[in-house]
């Protein structure tokens, strides 16, 4: 019988996140202190990468297609949002 992971309310690790396999992050917004302070605060975790910001949608676009991130945190009311 094989042991079942453990997540957070287990007292394990979340499910899913392992330290050989970083959550990449692409982070966009408009305001570049926002991107900046954004990316230093989540570079301190060790299971995360910020693969690279953006200011504009066109490029948020083509970051994603280029760096392939897990996880896109985007600024929904910046100016011309993606959505």
């Amino acid at each position: 019988m094989t042991e079942q992971a453990k997540g957070p309310q287990d007292g394990g690790e979340p499910r899913g996140n392992t330290p050989d396999l970083p959550i990449r992050v692409l982070i966009v917004d408009d305001l570049r202190l926002y991107r900046e302070g954004l990316a230093h605060a989540l570079g301190q975790r060790p299971h995360i990468l910020v693969v690279g910001t953006a200011a504009r949608r066109e490029t948020a676009l083509a970051e994603v297609a280029r760096l392939r991130p897990t996880v896109v945190l985007l600024d929904m009311a910046m100016s011309g949002s993606i959505a």
